[in-house]
């Protein structure tokens, strides 16, 4: 019977230490007026501070971008506070448009600017030791991966801006008899870059000038486009003057509107043959698959 009761508790007595949350002695602090100082939200597990955060962002042990700007919020009416999971950093991770289209603002913050991407599926760590934000998200909300390709969803259209390059040459005939005479080249392209658009233009300059005070020139434009990647549609739109690129027909140069595949928007492991797998992981694992 007292063996009985001991092993009761001893019980008891693990219980109630294990419900117990972590105290902090607010006496240890070097401060004047310790009355106004409240510890008591440090107690609760994973709970970060309001603020402006700078940490890496990674994807199932992946890295995705490093020194990323992250607010933590508190929650109206909630003595908690919560990471700010935006439209754009939902737009880094790859997910598929059902599963984007399915998340829910979190209640309690205002103008529903942050969202719920937390559930049963998935989560989000914030690692204070490593400054980073992890999302473990399973495979079957994810478009495809690979470690060697970034997503379109990652992809940056760059900044407006011009450009010009040019290749001059100039050659000079000095003859010990008869006239000199120098003849100049110049070629290249100009373009100019908004959005997602491309504006280019090769030109050609050639003059020549004489002993006698004579010159000649000529200035040509070959090829005149205008272009943009599809990248829903891993294609490039072409409109104005370019080439037919067929390994059926012959080249030819032709004006109007291409629509083109581009394999270069594929994954490494997608271009040309690939064989299909499928199935179904319970964690993060490593296919391997062997010829």
């Amino acid at each position: 019977m007292k063996i009985t009761r001991l092993a009761i508790l001893i019980t008891l007595t693990f219980s109630v230490l294990k419900s117990q949350a972590t105290e902090f002695n607010a006496s240890l602090l070097d401060s004047g007026n310790l009355s106004n100082v409240d510890l008591t939200a440090f107690s609760r597990e994973g709970y970060v501070a309001p603020g402006n955060y700078i940490l890496d962002i990674w994807l199932n042990d992946q890295p995705v971008r490093e020194q990323y700007p992250v607010r933590v919020v508190p929650v109206a009416g909630r003595d908690a506070a919560v990471i700010c999971v935006t439209t754009d950093m939902v737009a880094m991770l790859g997910l598929k448009d059902k599963i984007i289209h399915g998340l829910k603002p979190v209640t309690g913050i205002p103008d529903g600017q942050c969202l719920e991407l937390r559930s049963a599926d998935s989560q989000v760590r914030y690692s204070a030791e490593n400054q980073r934000l992890t999302f473990i998200i399973p495979q079957a909300w994810m478009r495809y991966q690979d470690p060697d390709w970034v997503p379109p969803s990652r992809w940056s259209d760059g900044v407006t801006a011009g450009l010009l390059d040019y290749n001059l040459m100039v050659n000079r005939y000095m003859p010990q008899q008869g006239e000199t005479s120098t003849s100049y080249s110049l070629y290249g392209t100009a373009g100019f870059n908004l959005g997602a658009w491309r504006l280019r233009s090769d030109y050609q300059y050639s003059r020549f000038d004489s002993g006698q005070g004579a010159s000649q020139s000529d200035f040509y434009l070959p090829q005149t486009y205008l272009f943009r990647a599809l990248p829903a549609l891993r294609s490039k739109l072409t409109l104005g003057q370019t080439y037919l690129s067929s390994a059926i027909f012959d080249s030819f140069r032709f004006a109007g509107l291409t629509l083109a595949s581009d394999e270069r928007m594929l994954p490494p492991s997608l271009q040309g043959y690939a064989p299909k797998i499928s199935g179904i992981a319970n964690s993060n694992a490593q296919v391997t698959v062997s010829q």
